[in-house]
């Protein structure tokens, strides 16, 4: 997926995140703010968007779903950027999904850099 993708993905993000903040702030507030939260939005992501043609090894993953380490729960955004050397692992053929058995379970790992 092109950088553009996910920049468009996060911007959609964080269009809604601006109108919650505006909607949350008083009404006198509101009406001195002149930018709308679209507006807001696309400034916010205006120095990634330019960035967006670079060419560089990462991958663009979209939607895309990040578990806490260790953890049950984890969190869903719109896109993720992953830099190739970043990635410990690959595989082609298709897996098998597995659930953490039920009860008390304790894990110890570590992440050591490899490569460059």
């Amino acid at each position: 997926m092109p950088a553009v993708a996910f920049v468009d993905a996060m911007e959609t993000g964080i269009v809604a995140e601006w109108s919650q903040y505006l909607q949350a702030q008083p009404r006198t507030d509101r009406k001195n703010e002149t930018r709308d939260a679209a507006q807001l939005g696309s400034d916010s992501m205006a120095s990634l968007r330019d960035a967006a043609g670079v060419a560089e090894d990462v991958l663009t993953l979209a939607p895309a779903r990040i578990a806490w380490s260790g953890r049950s729960d984890g969190v869903d955004l719109p896109a993720i950027r992953v830099p190739v050397s970043a990635v410990a692992a690959w595989w082609v053929c298709g897996g098998k999904e597995f659930k953490a058995p039920a009860g008390f379970g304790i894990g110890v790992g570590a992440f050591i850099p490899i490569g460059d």
